[in-house]
């Protein structure tokens, strides 16, 4: 090239408006030619968007697509449409004529296609990304009705085939670095001076003023607003005919750890632009701070009079850079992965007959040939459309992995330069939640393993084969897997697992013909069909990413599908079990109290669109499975509840059990979020023989398995830190009296139930203050007998616990009910009773315990009798028989019937660690050990 082509326009030599045009002149004509190949990308029928969209923009006509109001910013600066754009905008609406208003300044200066328009990577299907650059003084209200105009044009544009997204852009504000908010399109505060070098490299003026940028000379791009502001001042330039976006001097550290997650959350629907943008970042990073970025270069070029659209092309520069930084480095792999993703990114087919004039063609060839492909690899390429799950698999993989090295290489970057991520926080959050819902594997979840890298995936056969180790799935025939035995395309543990992997991942489709071969026979084929037709109502394929807001909160519970006893062989000894019970709960069912529901498989599916699959077995299915549901509510504070179904598929009771299981979660879950009890309510359900009652500890369910009636009650006298009201399930403890019992739970109060037995006993059931249980029984010839040394102890432990300020669900009333059984139902009924006056007799012996903790752990006593003190400070071990002994002596008639504890204080004794303070259990424990004792220093006396 001759010297006198190359432009310098360097201040200090005095800069020359001849030059300056000149510099002009080559700039719109690489513009030119890339709207020259923008509008063949498009087409002859979908061109002429190119010449209404300034035109929608510049008027405000009411006939013509976009319009929301008069009131809209409206006028484009420098702009008057040609006879096609007008002709085109009169197609629209006839009476259409463009008359610009002249008397006011418009609000619009710039419209610039960005992107892959009009280069080696646009596409047919590319969609038009477009910056609409607006005057700076527009107020909020202003800017959402252009916003309004925008989405209507867009929707307009649509309509004829043409994907156009448009942006509001201030310069003054995008100079300071101001780039609005992240969403789909929008990169947000994640990268701004890397998106400024894509913009200068790829923007295609649409229509309006052109970037200073083009006049600042490459060397002095670190001091671009001085010299933008000499040719301005100094009018070499009209002072309205450009716009000034601002310079690029040193792209910050900071900014590649965010411009590299943006790309990485780009990767998930456009993963091989993804890997070039990416790569470029890094290699941007590792010649930090002296390298040249690729706007530079195209300007360098420009200014050189290299006017070559082919050698100016955005994914050529990007392509000459990668590759002298991988090969320099030597990582030929990665190499061929730029290679394939600039390739697929062209969308041309070298393997077929091409049109060898076209531009991409030509160039692509020559690219092709300087990597020594062959015609096979083409081939491979070229039918990349028609990819199965396994080529699929195998390239989301190395996408995945070279995104995820960038990334890692571009924040140890910006770690050793001790530089701060520019991208702001909340948006770093909503990245990161995105890239983890997509990429991050976790167990139980569904991985999808085609980030647009295919359009199908669907199989003509596919065959799921049960192994010991679980379930294999073959893209193939049963025959051919008997013949070949292929490696499986996929392992999953469940059969709910494989098949929904495959229905989510496409290869399971309406045309499929699928075989199941179980270990114990063939899945039945109405249990398969249901199923499928459950998934493909419920999961939707393709499984779509949520829209952008879901990301902002924490994943939460969207929809449970949960499918009871799948590939489980029906059991026909089941029907005839009916004959011999009429008990058909499916948890206890028949005289054999049979548990019908032995596997939960549950499809979960939360906000951010995961798909997770959860295998339950065995006697424990429905108490983890409750479990797992529990813990998934309640760590998110779910409000609302997600959407619940269940299904059995199987013929026999499958309806009933689906319908069991459902009302059961859904009581369950009304429990501890219905807003009414508390988590730490115990939940109790009869299953088979046993019981297994759920409660929440320290925030975290928990369920335990009692094996009887008598374990249960055990498990219900246990200490609770507070209040545990006990809920019993509406099919659990029929005819039992336990269930009347826990039906009257009562906060702040102590409940006591007497039963007399035969005349010389009572069974009392007692529930403190916080719900604890305490069963016993004692002799008595009447409730009376039973219930006034009771009623004298607890109204003294109220008083002392009263007096404790670490006690909390302070007992305010103490009630009594007689438990009666009824006579022909066999049901079971309450009466409340009154305490009858307590009088006092020379029989009646105040018996006052007070117990303090000794010397190694050993307990201490001091009895009081009547005021009359004894200590095993003073007796020791003979303690209780001093005191059975005086006891005697104060009976007129020397009978040893027993002795009664009236009040106890419990000291310092120490409480357990869940508890801060004593309950009226522990007393009540205390009284009956102490009574014992005593009744046993009588009978010797």
């Amino acid at each position: 090239m001759a010297s006198y082509d190359v432009i310098r326009a360097e201040l200090d030599d005095g800069l020359d408006r001849k030059d300056l045009r000149r510099l002009k002149d080559r700039f719109l004509a690489v513009n030119a030619e890339r709207m020259l190949r923008t509008r063949h990308a498009l087409g002859v029928r979908r061109e002429s968007v190119l010449d209404v969209i300034p035109i929608f923009l510049a008027a405000n006509h009411p006939m013509l697509p976009g319009f929301v109001s008069r009131d809209v910013p409206h006028g484009l600066a420098s702009y008057q449409p040609d006879d096609n754009a007008l002709r085109a905008a009169q197609q629209i609406a006839r009476s259409f004529k463009y008359q610009p208003d002249r008397m006011r300044d418009p609000d619009l200066y710039s419209l610039f296609l960005m992107g892959s328009t009009g280069t080696l990577g646009q596409t047919s299907s590319s969609d038009l990304d477009i910056w609409v650059c607006h005057r700076s003084g527009l107020d909020p209200a202003a800017l959402v009705l252009l916003e309004q105009k925008c989405e209507r044009i867009s929707a307009w544009c649509n309509s004829i085939g043409v994907e156009a997204h448009f942006f509001l852009m201030s310069p003054t504000r995008f100079s300071h670095g101001e780039t609005g908010n992240l969403s789909t399109e929008n990169c947000g505060s994640a990268q701004h001076f890397l998106l400024l070098d894509e913009f200068y490299r790829t923007a295609v003026l649409l229509a309006g003023r052109y970037p200073i940028w083009w006049l600042v000379p490459p060397a002095r791009d670190s001091e671009h607003s001085e010299h933008a502001a000499i040719l301005r001042d100094k009018r070499f330039i009209p002072k309205d005919e450009t716009i000034d976006l601002g310079g690029i001097s040193l792209i910050p550290p900071g900014e590649f750890v965010g411009a590299g997650l943006w790309q990485i959350y780009k990767g998930i629907d456009s993963p091989y632009k993804s890997v070039l943008k990416i790569l470029l970042t890094e290699v941007y990073a590792s010649e930090y701070p002296t390298g040249q970025i690729l706007s530079a270069r195209f300007k360098e070029l420009v200014y050189g009079n290299e006017l070559d659209a082919d050698v100016l092309d955005p994914y050529v520069l990007v392509y000459q850079k990668l590759e002298r930084y991988l090969a320099e480095r030597s990582e030929w792999e990665r190499l061929e992965l730029v290679r394939r993703c600039l390739y697929l990114k062209a969308g041309v087919r070298l393997s077929r007959k091409q049109n060898e004039r076209h531009w991409k063609v030509s160039l692509m060839r020559d690219l092709v040939e300087s990597w020594n492909w062959e015609i096979p690899q083409l081939r491979v390429l070229d039918d990349h459309r028609k990819w199965k799950a396994a080529r699929v698999h195998q390239e989301r993989r190395e996408v995945v992995n070279n995104l995820n090295y960038s990334y890692r290489f571009l924040t140890r970057f910006a770690r050793e330069q001790q530089s701060e991520i520019t991208i702001n926080a909340a948006e770093m959050t909503v990245l990161g939640r995105k890239l983890y819902a997509a990429f991050e594997r976790k167990a139980g979840k569904v991985e999808m393993i085609n980030p647009g890298l295919a359009p199908d995936l669907s199989e003509d056969y596919l065959t799921f084969h049960e192994s010991n180790r679980g379930w294999r799935i073959f893209c193939d025939p049963p025959s051919r897997v008997d013949a070949e035995q292929p490696e499986p395309i996929k392992q999953a543990l469940t059969l709910v697992d494989a098949i929904t992997w495959a229905h989510l991942n496409g290869l399971l489709d309406a045309g499929t013909q699928l075989t199941v071969r179980g270990l114990r026979g063939a899945v039945g084929k109405y249990a398969l069909e249901r199923f499928l037709d459950v998934i493909r109502r419920q999961l939707a394929c393709p499984f779509l990413l949520p829209p952008q807001s879901a990301f902002v909160h924490p994943a939460e519970p969207l929809r449970n599908l949960y499918f009871i006893n799948f590939n489980i062989p029906e059991s026909p000894e089941a029907v005839d079990l009916t004959r011999v019970s009429n008990r058909t709960d499916a948890l206890t069912y028949s005289a054999y109290r049979e548990n019908l529901t032995h596997t939960i498989d549950q499809i979960a599916v939360n906000t951010w669109h995961e798909v997770y699959c959860t295998h339950f077995a065995g006697g424990t299915a429905i108490r983890d499975c409750l479990i797992h549901r529990l813990r998934a509510l309640h760590a998110r504070k779910k409000k609302r509840l997600p959407e619940t179904e269940f299904h059995c598929l199987s013929t026999g009771h499958g309806a009933s059990i689906a319908r069991r299981l459902q009302q059961l979660f859904e009581d369950v879950t009304d429990c501890y979020f219905g807003g009414t009890l508390p988590l730490s309510t115990r939940y109790l359900i009869e299953v088979e023989n046993g019981f297994f009652s759920l409660q929440f500890h320290d925030e975290e369910p928990v369920g335990v398995h009692l094996e009887n009636e008598q374990a249960l009650l055990r498990y219900l006298g246990n200490d609770q830190p507070t209040y545990s009201p006990i809920v019993v399930d509406r099919h659990a403890l029929q005819k039992s009296h336990l269930r009347e019992i826990f039906s009257t739970g009562r906060t702040e109060s102590i409940q006591v139930f007497l039963q007399m037995l035969d005349g010389l006993q009572a069974e009392v059931h007692l529930f403190d203050e916080r719900g604890s249980l305490y069963r016993y029984r004692a002799p008595c010839t009447s409730l009376t007998g039973a219930l006034l040394p009771l009623d004298r102890f607890l109204r003294s432990v109220r008083y002392r616990l009263s007096a404790d300020t670490l006690h909390s669900n302070l007992c305010e009333e103490i009630l009594y009910y007689e438990l009666r059984a009824g006579q022909v139902s066999g049901e079971w009924s309450l009466r409340t009773l009154a305490v009858p006056p307590d009088s006092e007799n020379a029989e009646h012996h105040a018996v006052q315990v007070i117990v303090e903790a000794g010397e190694g752990g050993r307990p201490s006593y001091s009895v009081f009798c009547n005021h009359q003190e004894f200590s095993s400070l003073e007796y020791g071990d003979q303690l209780f028989q001093i005191v059975a002994s005086h006891i005697l002596s104060q009976r007129s008639s020397g009978e040893r019937y027993p002795c009664y504890i009236t009040d106890l204080d419990l000291g310092n004794l120490p409480v357990n660690d869940q508890q801060a303070s004593h309950q009226t259990i522990h007393y009540l424990r205390y009284k009956h050990h102490l009574e014992r004792l005593l009744q046993e220093a009588l009978d010797t006396c």
